[in-house]
């Protein structure tokens, strides 16, 4: 979400609660996603909706005016990550 570390944790973790990311897990999910879970290449270790919610919370942060979400794009954005 932050590559070049220019946005504090409580911004970043705002970001994850706002774009739905505790909807998808439970506080005890052996897998659940934070700011220390490790990536694999491409995000390979991430389900599609975690992808979405990944690239909805970086749009969040960098304070885009608009985000278009589609299975295609989910797809190209992993290719990029």
């Amino acid at each position: 979400m932050d590559p070049f570390e220019k946005i504090d944790d409580a911004t970043l973790n705002a970001a994850l609660q706002a774009s739905g990311l505790s909807s998808l897990q439970s506080e005890d999910d052996k897998k659940q996603l934070t700011l220390d879970s490790q990536l694999l290449s491409g995000g390979s270790n991430l389900s599609v909706s975690q992808h979405q919610i990944l690239a909805l919370a970086r749009v969040m942060v960098q304070e885009s005016k608009l985000l278009v979400l589609d299975e295609e794009v989910v797809s190209i954005m992993v290719s990029i990550w």
